[in-house]
Parts: C-alpha cells; structure tokens; sequence
C-alpha cells in the first residue's frame, strides 16, 4: 500500500485516543499490517509460493508447508506483545517532537523496561535517511553531541580540560531542503571528506563557517564554497550562513539532554537518524507521519543485530 493512500485511510488519526479506539482488538492490528505488508496478495516469505491459505491468526504454505504471521519479516517479527502496544510506541516516537526514552514508553505502555528499550531500538532503526545527494545551496557544520559531564572540567586531578569530550560523539550534517547527519570518529578532514563527496551534488554551493577543516573543500572538492566567518560576528554574509544547521543542532542537543541524557557511541546513529526522520517529516500531520513510518517496518531486525551494532 502507498504512502498517500495509506495517509487517506489514516487521517482521522490525529491523538494517540484515536489510534487505540481504531485498534480495538488485535485482529485489527494484524489485518491493517496485512494490507500494509502485502497489498498485492500474500505470498509465502520461505518458498514465494501464492497458494496460501489463512488458519486463524497463522498462514499456511500449500507448496511448501510453512506456517507464518503476518508479522513476520518485520520489527514485529515473533513479538510477545501486543501490537496495540507497538502502534502505540511507534505513535509516540514518531510524534513526538523530541523523541520518547524507553522509561516513558515502560511507563506509558505498562511494560518493562527492557522490552520498551528493545522496542523503542527497533522503531528507530527503522527510520532511515535518505541517502540521495544534496542539491542547491547546502549548509555544512559538525559538531559535538551527547551527555553532560559537569564535573569533569572541574575536578582538581584532570590534567587535560577537554576530557569532557570524552562522552560526546562528532556529528557531520548537510542541510539544504532535507537534514543529513552522520557520526564520525573525529572531526578531522579525513572523517568529513568521504561524507562530504558521498552526499554532496557535484554542482552543489557549500555553506559553511570559518573552521579549519571545512577550509579544504575549495583545494580537494569541485563544489563553490563560500564562507560565513563567526570569528568576526558575522552570522549571515551576503545571503552566506549556516543558520539553518545551527537550527537542528539545536533541536538535536534539547533531545539528547532533555529525554534521552546521553547518547551512547554505540548506539549514536540510532538515535541520529531518528532524530533526521523526524525533522524531514516535521511537516507533515500526525496521521500522514505515521503512515510514512510503517512502510519501512517490513524489516526483520534481531537482538544479536542490535548488541553487535556499532
């Protein structure tokens, strides 16, 4: 099913009320992921064989004999609970404009902790970026996300004052009419060159301040580039600024230390691009967000994928 008709059936879902009224059983939640996940006819996920028969919540394979859900092959995939709870979640995720931690979603959905952490982990994982370059005038930035160490800077035995860095990850993002960030090692120019010739559109105006490493995008790139030196007070220069990627850090940092309070190195992309998916789709309504997040669901994502990520 496409985005836009899925939106049409789902646009009298403007409250979190109105999503758990609609769903009032589980053979509804399982019947609106089936016409979401199969909108062409249900075919077997082991053999692809079309001959398949329905036998009460589980479907059977006449080729092959295989029984299966129609969670199957998705962040659902073998689930204890209720889909009424994960629509729930994914709701709060995904209209919420700085996210939802996974002690609001144990709170909320009267779950425990470690299956709202598995749940919220699954979700936002399934919020990828758009990975078409850039086009137009692009703003380029990078900058130091995470948790707050406040006594680091403080403490009589640290001999070296930036080890408050030590918690934060180095982010490169790109904005022009969409967000692009990515976490880096560092943020030296062999970290922030592949990125940048990766999603950057060769005939691309690059925007960015006076930092050292943005200085060799003029030698080592074919893009103009125009700068907006902040050293001297300048924010906007003949239409050069990069106000607009000052913006999402912004909004970036409030979501790292206002919900979530840190933002693990191995799990920092994660949390990225759910933060990137929301902002590309800030302007859309609640129903039309949500419709736009259940096409990527069909993805079967596993613990052992989760812990072993980096």
């Amino acid at each position: 099913m496409d985005t836009d008709r899925l939106a049409e059936q789902l646009k009298k879902w403007q409250t979190l009320d109105d999503l758990y009224r609609y769903f009032s059983t589980e053979t509804r939640c399982r019947d609106f992921l089936f016409r979401v996940f199969y909108p062409s006819g249900i075919r077997c996920p082991k053999c692809g064989g079309i001959i398949v028969y329905k036998c009460g919540r589980t479907y059977h394979c006449e080729d092959c004999n295989h029984n299966f859900s129609v969670t199957v092959n998705s962040i659902f995939h073998s689930t204890k609970l209720p889909l009424r709870k994960w629509f729930a979640a994914i709701w709060l995720l995904t209209n919420n404009k700085k996210g939802c931690n996974a002690c609001m979603l144990s709170r909320e959905l009267g779950i425990t902790y470690a299956s709202a952490w598995h749940m919220r982990q699954k979700i936002s994982r399934s919020m990828p970026q758009d990975d078409k370059p850039l086009r137009g005038t692009v703003q380029v930035d990078a900058a130091y996300v995470g948790g707050l160490l406040r006594w680091i800077a403080t403490n009589r035995h640290n001999s070296n004052p930036h080890n408050y860095l030590r918690n934060k990850v180095s982010v490169l993002g790109l904005i022009s009419d969409r967000l692009i960030l990515k976490a880096i090692p560092d943020d030296k120019w062999h970290s922030i060159r592949p990125i940048l010739e990766r999603y950057l559109d060769p005939n691309a105006v690059v925007h960015s301040d006076s930092g050292k490493e943005f200085m060799r995008i003029d030698k080592e790139l074919p893009n103009l580039h125009y700068i907006c030196d902040h050293s001297k007070g300048q924010f906007v220069n003949d239409g050069i600024s990069t106000n607009k990627i000052e913006g999402a850090w912004s909004h970036l940092k409030r979501q790292v230390k206002g919900v979530y309070h840190l933002m693990p190195r191995k799990h920092s992309q994660v949390y990225i691009d759910e933060f990137v998916w929301r902002w590309n789709n800030r302007n859309l309504s609640p129903s039309e967000r949500i419709a736009a997040f259940f096409p990527n669901a069909k993805v079967k994502i596993t613990w052992k994928e989760i812990e072993q990520s980096t």
